[in-house]
This record gives C-alpha cells, sequence and structure tokens, in this order.
C-alpha cells in the first residue's frame, strides 16, 4: 500500500516545503488541497526533485450551493498533471460546509446532488481522471447507504468513493467506529477510489478546539481507531493508496509509522 499525506495547496514556497518533509518523512506521495490551480509547471518541478506522487487534488466544493468552477478547474489540473483522483464532498443546503440541514434528507437534495455530479462525472471522464466523492456525516453523502445511492444513481465509472469512516459518525454513534467499519466496506464494496487515514474521539466536557461537527478529527493514533483492522478492510477492498490527513509536518513522521506499523501487524511488508 502506498502511503500519503494532505498538504496544504494555498502559497506555492510553502507547499513545496511540505512537500520535502513529507518526502523526509517517508510518504510516497501526497494528496494537495485545494488543487494548486495555475501551478502546473511548478508542480512538475517540485514533484520531480523530490521524486514524490501526486495522489489527488482536492476541488472540495458545496455542490448545493457553489459554483462549480473550482471542481471544473482541479480536474482539468489532474489531467494536465496525470493526477488520478479529483476529491469533493456531496455538499449541505446550510452556508457553512459542515454543518447540517434539515433539507439534506429529502429527495430534492439527492436530486440536485445527483444532477450536479452527472455533470462532473462527465467532466472527470473527460479528463480520464476520477472524482472520489468525500463523505461527512452532515452531508447529503451521510452514511454509506446513502453514498452508495449516489454513485449508484449517476452511474459513472468516473465517480467513486473515498474511504473515510470517522466522516460517517455523528458524535452519538462515533464510539462505535471500529464495529461499523466492516459494515461500510461492505457497502461501498467495488466503489473506492482512494482512502483517507484519520481518527476519531468523542470530544472532552468543554473541550471545543479542533471540534468539528461534534467531534474531533485528529491525525491517525489520536483517537480510538483500529488502524490494523481498517487497513486490513483497505487491502481486503483492493485499495492501494492512503493518504494520512489533519496533521502538519511536525506530525508526519509519527503519522506514517501508525499506519507502516499496523500494515506490519498485519503481515503486510
Amino acid at each position: 500500500m502506498q502511503i500519503g499525506v494532505m498538504i496544504d495547496g494555498g502559497e506555492f514556497d510553502f507547499m513545496a516545503a511540505q512537500i520535502r518533509a513529507a518526502r523526509d518523512a517517508g510518504y510516497d506521495g501526497v494528496q494537495i488541497t485545494p488543487a494548486p490551480i495555475g501551478l502546473a509547471n511548478e508542480m512538475r518541478t517540485v514533484l520531480a526533485d523530490t521524486g514524490m506522487t501526486l495522489f489527488a487534488v482536492g476541488g472540495y466544493m458545496n455542490p448545493l450551493r457553489e459554483d462549480p468552477s473550482h471542481l471544473r478547474a482541479a480536474i482539468a489540473l489532474a489531467a494536465e498533471l496525470g493526477v488520478p483522483v479529483v476529491h469533493t464532498w456531496s455538499g449541505t443546503a446550510n452556508a457553512d460546509i459542515f454543518e447540517d440541514d434539515p433539507a439534506n434528507v429529502t429527495d430534492a437534495a439527492f436530486d440536485q446532488a445527483v444532477a450536479f455530479l452527472k455533470g462532473a462525472a462527465q467532466w472527470a471522464a473527460d479528463a480520464n481522471v476520477i472524482v472520489a466523492l468525500e463523505p461527512f456525516h452532515h452531508h447529503v453523502a451521510r452514511s454509506p447507504e446513502r453514498l452508495r445511492d449516489l454513485i449508484d444513481a449517476v452511474g459513472s465509472p468516473h465517480l467513486a468513493a473515498a474511504m473515510d469512516p470517522p466522516n460517517f459518525l455523528s458524535v452519538d454513534i462515533a464510539p462505535e467506529v471500529n464495529e461499523r467499519m466492516p459494515d461500510m466496506f461492505a457497502t461501498l464494496n467495488g466503489k473506492l477510489a482512494i482512502a483517507h487515514a484519520k481518527d476519531l474521539r468523542v470530544p472532552a466536557e468543554g473541550e471545543t478546539e479542533g471540534v468539528l461537527g461534534g467531534v474531533v478529527l485528529p491525525g491517525p493514533g489520536d483517537g480510538i481507531m483500529d488502524y490494523r483492522l481498517y487497513l486490513r478492510l483497505l487491502q481486503e477492498a483492493g485499495v492501494n493508496v492512503i493518504t494520512v490527513e489533519h496533521i502538519g509536518p511536525d506530525k508526519f513522521a509519527s503519522a506514517r509509522a501508525v499506519i507502516t506499523t499496523a500494515l506490519a501487524a498485519n503481515g503486510a511488508p
């Protein structure tokens, strides 16, 4: 399994420094979020200099409320650089991308997301890339079943899922992440393009820093996820790229060690 890490796609020199730090920490490649639009030549240079692979770029936007120009530009950049995967959301009717809305469970929101994703899948087909739909428990794709329904309704090989177990779980069921993982994989069988690696825990009383959608989503190893189980399920599903997220360069090495230790415990080289 190839291991990547998500880095900030803002200012180029900072981005390049993160790529070098990821190389020095032993990663195989990176995901860049947001996609570094307009920097294709610069990206070719830094990737060639470091020997790193660009596994994915972030085209994250809210299909229920936002113009799709960023996603479309990210797809075009991915095609130009030979990047296989572009990430985005299924969307929320709320103006805050990480907040829920009663409309998100309606047929109208589902149909709106499907209509948008059919167009995005066609852009991806034209570019020969895959749009990986990332779930979140406050979005339209709030459960493995709802995510699978969206992908099936679009019916394109250029739309798939990004596996990210913590994103499916609201605070009331967050402690069940490990027992729920096998069903997540069963539901999304055959539709997984890439995986994310972070962790999950219920916030302590009064804790506010790092709380997103009612839960804390730290880097791998800093929560309750069983990484041996997660990686075994990914390997059985044929997913060969996992990208660590929610960490800075100071934790690149330790987060990668969580992944490699779990892989080794499962018998992987």
